[in-house]
C-alpha cells in the first residue's frame, strides 16, 4: 500500500520527537522507506534493506511491477526521504529503479554490491548498507540498541493493536472493503427490482454501513464521501 507507506513517512518527517528505524531482520519495499523517513538507522546482524520497486498482482496471482507512473513517484519519494534526513538520494532511487547507475562509490563496493550497476535492484545487507553510511549503527540486539542510544532503565512503552483496529483494519482490507461495497450496491438493486422482500436490501445496507464504518474509523473517509454516496 503505497498510500499507506507515505502517510507514514509524512508523519515521521513531521513529528518533532526522535525516531529511530531498528531494522530487524528487514526493511523490504515500504519498510525501506519507511526506514529512511527516521533520523537514524539501526541494523541487526544479518539484516537486509532495499527492493522497493512498487508491485501489483497479475492475472495470475503473480506480483509484477506497476506502472512507470507509480515507480517513478516512488523512486522520487525514496530520494527526498533519504535527502530529508541526509543520507544519499540516488541509493535511495536504486532501491525502487534498477536501470539507474550508482557512480559515487569506490570500485571495491561497486564490485562487492551488484546492486549499484545498472540493470539490478539495490538491497543491501547490515554490513553494505554500512559501508555505504547509509545506516548509522549496527546492533546485536534490542538492550544493545538502548544501551547505545543511552536510554538504559527508561519505560518502553509497545503500543498494540486494540479489538477496534484489528475490526476495522479487517473491513478496510481492499478485497474485503471490495467485496462490501458490491454486496451492497447489489443487494440495493435486486431489492428495487424486487420490493417487497426485504432481505437483500437489508443486507445490502448493512454492507455499505460496514463500509463506511471501517473507512470512517480509520480515518479514510469523511462525512463528505458519505453524502456524496446518499
Amino acid at each position: 500500500r503505497v498510500d499507506a507507506a507515505t502517510q507514514i513517512r509524512d508523519a515521521l518527517l513531521r513529528t518533532r520527537a526522535k525516531t529511530v528505524a531498528y531494522v530487524n531482520p528487514r526493511a523490504i519495499s515500504a519498510g525501506a522507506l519507511i526506514s529512511l523517513a527516521c533520523d537514524l538507522i539501526v541494523m541487526a546482524p544479518g539484516g537486509s534493506i532495499g527492493a522497493a520497486t512498487p508491485v501489483q498482482m497479475g492475472s495470475g496471482g503473480e506480483m509484477k511491477p506497476t506502472s512507470e507512473k507509480v515507480v517513478s513517484y516512488m523512486r522520487k519519494e525514496m530520494k527526498t526521504t533519504a535527502e530529508a534526513k541526509g543520507r544519499r538520494g540516488d541509493l535511495a532511487e536504486k532501491m525502487v529503479d534498477p536501470a539507474l547507475d550508482v557512480a559515487r562509490v569506490s570500485e571495491a563496493l561497486r564490485e562487492s554490491i551488484s546492486g549499484l550497476k545498472a540493470g539490478k535492484l539495490l538491497t543491501l545487507t547490515t554490513d553494505e548498507a554500512m559501508a555505504l553510511d547509509l545506516v548509522e549503527a549496527k546492533v546485536k540486539d534490542w538492550d544493545d540498541l538502548v544501551a547505545q542510544l543511552g536510554l538504559r532503565g527508561v519505560k518502553v512503552v509497545r503500543p498494540r493493536v486494540n479489538w477496534a483496529e484489528s475490526i476495522t483494519r479487517f473491513l478496510t482490507d481492499p478485497l474485503v472493503s471490495s467485496l462490501l461495497m458490491t454486496l451492497g450496491i447489489l443487494g440495493l438493486l435486486i431489492e428495487l427490482y424486487a420490493p417487497g422482500i426485504g432481505l437483500p436490501g437489508a443486507v445490502g445496507l448493512l454492507c455499505l454501513i460496514l463500509f463506511f464504518a471501517g473507512h470512517k474509523v480509520a480515518g479514510l473517509a469523511g462525512m463528505e464521501e458519505i453524502l456524496v454516496f446518499l
